[in-house]
């Protein structure tokens, strides 16, 4: 993987004016529970002067959505790749995800995680992940 490939991860996306869509979101399932998606803690008086829990869940949304963009390039030019194709789960996105996935998933002796991502007036899972230990 080259350093640009790398360092794309500490970007944030400015891909954010191309088209108004809903965004993909990232779904845990902890010990065979109910999927339940991860989201952003809610709104504080104090959001507007310090907020680092609000920072913490764009930041993951932003490592989100940079996994789609990811498997969306290499789905451009391998129309069949799996979940679990070689050159996904060992970029750094996915494991950034998986990291995140990971620490929501306090508590739970395993846990599996899925994004979201919409399709026209419909939602569908874009990528899921094995069950893992916690």
């Amino acid at each position: 993987m080259s350093v640009l490939a790398r360092l794309r991860v500490l970007l944030p996306s400015w891909r954010f004016f191309d088209r108004a869509v809903r965004a993909p979101r990232l779904w845990l399932r902890r010990d065979d529970g109910p999927w339940q998606e991860v989201a952003a803690p809610a709104p504080t008086p104090w959001r507007w002067a310090f907020a680092p829990a609000h920072n913490l869940a764009l930041a993951e949304q932003s490592a989100v959505e940079h996994l789609v963009a990811h498997i969306e390039e290499l789905e451009a030019t391998d129309d069949d790749i799996a979940d679990d194709a070689p050159a996904i789960i060992t970029s750094i996105p996915y494991r950034l995800v998986d990291a995140i996935a990971r620490e929501h998933a306090h508590g739970a002796a395993r846990y599996q995680w899925k994004i979201v991502a919409p399709d026209g007036d419909a939602s569908v899972d874009f990528v899921t992940a094995p069950e893992r230990a916690a």
